[in-house]
């Protein structure tokens, strides 16, 4: 049984986690590699505890990302099965003593690491990414979002090195999820919000908070916590977003580098720029 498979068309590469937790590359039906990562107790752990692994190739199919549970990420060469970094980016969660058993993720579940990479590979962001079941808890009403589903990793592929980490404070009502993100098409931004919240653009290589805007939509359903596409670049200086009230509005970025309201799009454009968000989240 394989499950988890990444494909890339191109060059035929592709790469499935099997019942052991090994890792499979194959071209085609031949084995280049195989990769054992996870240790003995990968079966108990994802049986037990749904401790998952994913895969990713990279646009161009040089690298072959892999992430396990929360914040453990390793990068690989398909064509060797070499692993050439290995990243945990959060220091109480640690598989190998069990002490992860006692990690409160509140009203999370199904935790794992979503692994995006930019349209030329430059980039990889990692964000952990789960269900979620909301819940009182001795009478309180506004719940409160753990540090690891409010915080976005960017590596820099050209030197497998972390450029950058930016964490959401959990200070005002509501929650900071970040289930949105999106690449500026020049790979000069990164946008990263959370639903019903705020969403901030991100310059890189450095990190830095160029912009906040609120007023995301709030996605009332279980997958609306994972990745959601509500934030768009349409070109190198126009953003598009879908409003809490139930519109897509335009963001545009001035001759002084400012980004700036520039109206509500009609539904027509809507559908058009967002697609399948548009009609799920604006019917």
């Amino acid at each position: 049984m394989e499950f988890y498979p990444a494909r890339h068309e191109q060059s035929g590469l592709s790469a499935a986690c099997l019942e052991d937790g090994s890792i499979a590359i194959r071209r085609g039906a031949e084995v280049l590699s195989t990769l054992r990562l996870f240790g003995d107790g990968f079966r108990a752990r994802y049986s037990e505890w749904l401790v998952e692994p994913r895969l990713e190739f990279s646009p161009d199919g040089a690298w072959l990302a892999i992430s396990y549970g929360m914040g453990y990420v390793y990068l690989a060469e398909p064509q060797t099965g070499r692993v050439v970094r290995e990243f945990r980016l959060f220091d109480d969660v640690r598989y190998e003593d069990g002490s992860f058993q006692d990690i409160d993720t509140y009203c999370y579940y199904n935790e794992h690491t979503r692994l995006d990479f930019s349209p030329s590979g430059r980039w990889l962001a990692v964000r952990v990414r789960g269900d979620f079941d909301p819940q009182e808890e001795d009478g309180r009403t506004e719940y409160f979002t753990p540090l690891y589903f409010r915080s976005v990793f960017v590596i820099d592929m050209d030197r497998r090195e972390l450029a950058f980490s930016h964490v959401f404070d959990d200070e005002r009502p509501g929650h900071e999820n970040l289930a949105v993100l999106a690449f500026h098409p020049a790979e000069e931004l990164l946008a990263v919000g959370a639903p019903g919240g705020r969403f901030r653009l991100l310059s890189l290589p450095e990190g830095r908070v160029t912009a906040e805007f609120s007023g995301l939509i709030w996605v009332p359903d279980p997958c609306g916590v994972r990745h959601r596409e509500l934030v768009r670049f349409v070109d190198g200086d126009t953003l598009v977003y879908l409003s809490q009230e139930k519109t897509a509005n335009r963001l545009r970025r001035g001759a002084d580098g400012i980004w700036r309201p520039a109206g509500k799009l009609s539904p027509e454009e809507g559908r058009e720029i967002m697609g399948e968000e548009f009609l799920l989240c604006c019917p």
